[in-house]
């Protein structure tokens, strides 16, 4: 249980022990520790979506047959598979808990559309006076509100963009704000082969009282593709991301998935991403339903602060 002492602003002190304790969380996850000149705020607005992309080192620049790659790029909202609905489960340090559902749909062979919700929840913070008397708890919470559309304007070429509403809520204060996606895509023809490139989290600053903080702002490019086998029912693909956010050193990601008779897939990752805890490497796997229900899954292990599972799901 984690203490808070108020004095005599219990509301500017129930906020500012509320942020460190978020800081805290934040630094234990790859998305939020800075090792610049600065940090920056909303950094839940980093933190990937989907089991298949989290099981596969958290790649997404060049994500195919992804329903959930979209909120990594845009542009690959029209090659992702048909239109349909889809949620998306994660644990998070200190029982914090992240959830998305989606909706895609294919408004003609060159245009789609997408929306998003997302919402990661903490729990409550006790908070006690100076005599150790317990006072009102101390509540947090993230959410975003995502609308994208994809273009195919020619056969293999994708662009998009992402319009996003953010909001923040620390111990009663609020921080809101908006930003932007945008991306670009290749889907070559050969091997199954894309590329796609990404800028995320473009936008207006985060304020809480008289104190901003930039959004993170990430850039991120890779590559997908299948490796020729002798074994037709098996397929082999990997894919690669090279990911630079703001006021960090920029990294790579990498996965391999097996696809057995795009029925049954194992998958496995690495990120190099330097603020990740643990030996940053993840599995998991997926099972294809009446060709209709996708269920993927990621196990991603963080050293001491123990192992975390991620689920999603995408009916079309």
């Amino acid at each position: 249980m984690i203490k808070i002492v108020f004095g005599t602003d219990n509301r500017r002190a129930s906020f500012i022990a509320a942020l460190m304790t978020i800081m805290i969380s934040f630094a234990a996850f790859p998305a939020a520790a800075a090792d610049g000149a600065g940090a920056s705020g909303a950094s839940f607005l980093s933190l990937p979506v989907g089991a298949r992309s989290m099981a596969l080192g958290e790649t997404g620049a060049a994500l195919t047959r992804d329903p959930f790659a979209w909120l990594s790029n845009p542009a690959l909202m029209p090659f992702a598979e048909g239109s349909g609905v889809g949620a998306f489960h994660s644990q998070w340090t200190l029982e914090t808990y992240y959830d998305n559902v989606i909706a895609k749909h294919a408004l003609s062979r060159f245009v789609s559309i997408g929306g998003a919700f997302t919402y990661l929840s903490s729990p409550d913070i006790p908070g006690f006076d100076d005599s150790g008397a317990p006072t009102a708890d101390v509540g947090n919470s993230n959410l975003q509100g995502i609308v994208g559309v994809g273009f195919e304007p020619f056969p293999g070429l994708g662009a998009g963009v992402n319009v996003k509403y953010l909001q923040e809520r620390i111990a009663g204060w609020t921080g809101r704000g908006w930003a932007v996606d945008a991306g670009a895509a290749w889907i070559t023809g050969f091997r199954e082969i894309a590329l796609g490139a990404a800028v995320q989290n473009l936008g207006s600053d985060i304020t809480y009282i008289v104190e901003s903080e930039k959004l993170p702002t990430t850039l991120r490019v890779g590559a997908s593709g299948a490796l020729p086998l002798p074994v037709s029912p098996v397929a082999v693909r990997i894919a690669a991301d090279l990911v630079k956010k703001r006021f960090e050193d920029a990294y790579g990601c990498f996965g391999a998935e097996i696809d057995v008779r795009s029925i049954v897939f194992l998958r496995a990752g690495y990120t190099a991403d330097a603020n990740r805890e643990g030996d940053r490497f993840s599995v998991g796997g997926g099972l294809k339903l009446f060709d209709r229900l996708m269920i993927d899954y990621a196990w991603t292990p963080y050293g001491d602060l123990g192992s975390f599972h991620r689920i999603s799901i995408f009916a079309h």
